[in-house]
């Protein structure tokens, strides 16, 4: 199966759309708070300003990542990776990185803090997912399974993203 890359810029569009209609509350800006705050998504309006998109080579593969930017702050993020278009993730109150999640999904991507000047540069931890399984006790357990992790900017990936047609891009992932 292949990524659709207009399908998936719409489909951002449309996750954008329905959730700044759903959210309420106004703006919050990253803060230092309790861990069990650290996680939690913002309740933001997610109308963004700009976007950027960042190609990255991870240790399980390509990850394109398409940035949301509102109010000078990296405010979402959505990513594909080998077939799998992620949806949208907002940015949570973690002050030591760039982490967007779908708590209701139990994804999360984490970038190294950056301002939206520096999105296009700095690397990702990766993307992640809650996992179910057995603890070695046979009891039921919860841990987090690396989809995609250690990425680092492909610096010229990304500088040609701006110009190149979504069926590049596509290609470009599966190679």
């Amino acid at each position: 199966m292949q990524v659709n890359m207009t399908k998936w810029a719409v489909s951002a569009l449309v996750a954008m759309t329905l959730t700044a209609c759903a959210s309420s509350g106004g703006d919050k800006k990253p803060s230092a708070q309790a861990t069990e705050q650290a996680t939690t998504p913002v309740q933001t309006n997610v109308k963004f300003d700009s976007y950027a998109e960042v190609a990255y080579k991870c240790k399980e593969g390509k990850v394109l990542a398409m940035y949301g930017i509102k109010d000078n702050v990296v405010a979402g993020v959505q990513v594909v990776h080998q077939d799998i278009q992620s949806p949208l993730m907002l940015r949570t109150t973690n002050p030591k990185y760039n982490e967007f999640s779908t708590s209701g999904r139990h994804i999360t991507w984490t970038q190294n803090l950056a301002s939206p000047a520096d999105v296009k540069t700095a690397k990702a931890q990766g993307l992640s997912r809650l996992v179910t399984g057995k603890n070695p006790d046979g009891s039921a357990g919860v841990g987090v399974g690396v989809v995609a992790g250690n990425c680092d900017v492909d610096k010229a990936m990304t500088a040609q993203l701006p110009n190149m047609k979504d069926e590049d891009k596509v290609k470009w992932l599966g190679k």
